[in-house]
């Protein structure tokens, strides 16, 4: 066995078989613990890792990435609002349903499927471009006026036909002046027919009686609509338009409504029965008849 002594120097030394107490600098598992200088990985991956703890992290990309904005687009889980509010949004596109429970408020929202408001409120001037349907039993309230835009293509219920507000559109037969002799009863070919013009809901027929020997008189409404005894609620009113001396000499008067005979199979048509008690003082008498129309069709 030889020595070196306590210190030695030299160029390069070969051995065997290396016993030492220290290294300086020491001898690590690839990498010291802690490191004394930068680690370059030199292209390449460090796997396995558990937990990295950095001051600042510098780098190309991520994967999986992290969302810019807070919300990764698109989206790849639900968004949870946390009960926050989502401010200054110009259109809100969506191919669902948009479900509130408060105010709905802003700009735009366009939904191809449905929008739903739970128990808020959609504020602001809206325009329903196709239909607008209720299908809940409820009470539905206008807070506002409603105006029924002028057009031979507005509807109502897929059904009725206003070219004005129904409130102001009535369709007159005769004057004061110039009443129209009320047919009888019988026969039904001539009893007259009046049309009601499309965009109305009411029509008013300046009446004369006929002698009080014949209580019955009778006239004809052609309407624009189909099944108009079915889906329509029609309403007969009549009252004293003479302004002769004999005015209050009005006796019973009652009328029925029911299918034309001029034209059983024409479902547009019906027909006015009216019954007059007997006075001879009343046929001298004008009296005017309001039929009015209101939709209950589905």
């Amino acid at each position: 066995m030889s020595s070196i002594g306590a210190d030695a120097y030299g160029g390069t030394l070969t051995i065997d078989k290396l016993n030492y107490t220290s290294l300086n600098p020491p001898i690590g598992g690839f990498v010291n613990n802690p490191l004394t200088g930068n680690l370059d990985c030199g292209g390449n991956d460090l796997t396995n890792a558990n937990a990295i703890t950095t001051g600042t992290l510098n780098y190309t990309t991520l994967n999986p990435p992290i969302p810019t904005g807070f919300v990764n687009n698109p989206m790849t889980v639900l968004l949870a609002g946390g009960n926050q509010d989502i401010n200054n949004v110009n259109t809100i596109v969506t191919n669902g349903a948009i479900t509130a429970g408060g105010n709905v408020n802003g700009n735009e929202i366009i939904a191809s499927s449905k929008l739903e408001g739970a128990s808020g409120a959609v504020t602001g001037n809206w325009e329903v471009g196709g239909n607008l349907t209720v299908d809940t039993a409820g009470l539905t309230r206008l807070k506002g006026g409603m105006l029924v835009d002028a057009g031979s293509a507005s509807k109502f219920n897929n059904q009725v036909q206003f070219n004005t507000p129904p409130a102001y559109t009535r369709t007159k037969f005769g004057t004061l002046v110039n009443p129209v002799a009320l047919t009888a009863i019988t026969p039904a070919a001539g009893i007259t027919t009046f049309i009601l013009a499309a965009g109305n809901t009411s029509i008013a027929v300046f009446g004369h009686p006929l002698p009080s020997q014949d209580t019955y008189s009778t006239f004809e409404v052609a309407t624009p609509f189909t099944n108009v005894l079915q889906d329509f609620a029609i309403t007969v009113q009549q009252h004293n338009a003479s302004t002769n001396t004999v005015a209050s000499a009005i006796p019973f008067i009652s009328s029925n409504v029911g299918t034309s005979d001029k034209s059983p199979a024409d479902n547009t048509k019906f027909q006015v029965v009216i019954e007059h008690g007997t006075s001879t003082p009343y046929t001298t008498q004008v009296i005017v008849y309001y039929v009015k129309f209101e939709y209950i069709g589905n």
